[in-house]
């Protein structure tokens, strides 16, 4: 049971052994730039996070005050 190539004897995390360590990594990178990478919620920039724009509710944001850093609407 104890692995003498691991720190501590504790087996390494892949216990099916299914995909090599650089295709889990390439998943990995995949999933962080398509679902984390510029994908925060920050402040409206035509409301300035108020959720109206000149009266009306913002159309930007749909008066929640927030949108998603990746979208551009220009």
């Amino acid at each position: 049971m104890n692995n003498p190539n691991s720190t501590f004897g504790l087996q390494p995390y892949n216990p099916d052994n299914s995909l090599p360590f650089h295709e889990r990594k390439r998943l990995r990178t995949e999933y962080y730039f398509k679902y984390v990478y510029r994908n925060k919620l920050i402040e409206c920039i035509a409301c300035s996070g108020y959720s109206y724009y000149c009266g009306e509710p913002c159309g930007i944001c749909s008066g929640k005050g927030v949108q998603r850093q990746n979208h551009h609407y220009w």
